[in-house]
């Protein structure tokens, strides 16, 4: 025991001295690079039996497949401290609830939004039937109307978002301004309210027949998107 907290109270000291080994969040590029290599992969109950589980990174968005069931979160962020585990994954639901995924030594526990936890252990990297396993179910479960996948188009509206710059980038501009609206969200009726309001937008936007049309519908969104952020964040000098 007290070589243990000998042991302790060094790491500590450790993490004290040097506070690189604290967690920072880190830049777009390194936190896919840190999923891809620590994330990704196949995984099992970390306790008892059930199905395997298979985490897949792409752009930014985590899929997950566990058995017949399938789910896709949009990353918020990763923390990590740049050399060893732990790594804090901060994700949001499509229903705009958050979830924190915690990788330490190949385990790893998922936190919801109502306290429940999953805990996993890692098998191995996806292989090629993993591989052909997901694609058969990612575009099933891309989040509604936002963080738009073009590996995986399914309408000639999505072919056409995809194929000009113009609506890529405005639907990455909306993909944005809707992460920061679920990010004012203040319990699960807000964060419906906008997924409402979201899910709204794409059945209207679903129904253009020409590129005008679609700049039209994202222009309008984008700017109702950014009335709300902009009130949001300073509602009492809106009032004012």
């Amino acid at each position: 025991m007290k070589n243990l907290l000998t042991g302790i109270l060094a790491l500590l000291a450790l993490t004290l001295a040097f506070p690189s080994m604290a967690l920072t969040r880190l830049s777009s590029m390194e936190a896919n690079h840190v999923l891809d290599a620590k994330i990704e992969g196949v995984y099992r109950p970390a306790f008892g039996e059930g199905a395997l589980s298979f985490f897949k990174r792409h752009e930014n968005t985590l899929y997950a497949v566990q058995g017949d069931s399938a789910g896709s979160f949009v990353i918020d962020s990763v923390q990590t401290n740049r050399s060893v585990d732990p790594v804090m994954v901060h994700l949001v639901g499509p229903n705009g609830d958050l979830t924190t995924l915690k990788l330490s030594f190949g385990l790893i526990e998922m936190t919801f939004s109502d306290g429940s936890t999953v805990n996993l252990k890692r098998v191995r990297d996806l292989i090629g039937h993993d591989q052909a396993k997901l694609d058969s179910v990612l575009p099933m479960i891309r989040p509604l109307g936002i963080d738009l996948d073009c590996d995986y188009v399914r309408t000639s509206v999505e072919r056409a978002v995809c194929e000009k710059s113009t609506l890529t980038e405005m639907n990455t501009a909306m993909t944005a301004g809707y992460q920061a609206l679920l990010r004012y969200a203040e319990g699960p009726e807000d964060a419906q309210f906008f997924r409402g309001q979201q899910q709204e937008w794409v059945a209207k936007r679903n129904q253009c027949e020409s590129i005008e049309c679609l700049e039209e519908s994202y222009g309008r969104r984008l700017s109702v998107m950014g009335d709300m952020v902009n009130f949001l964040s300073n509602p009492q000098g809106q009032a004012q």
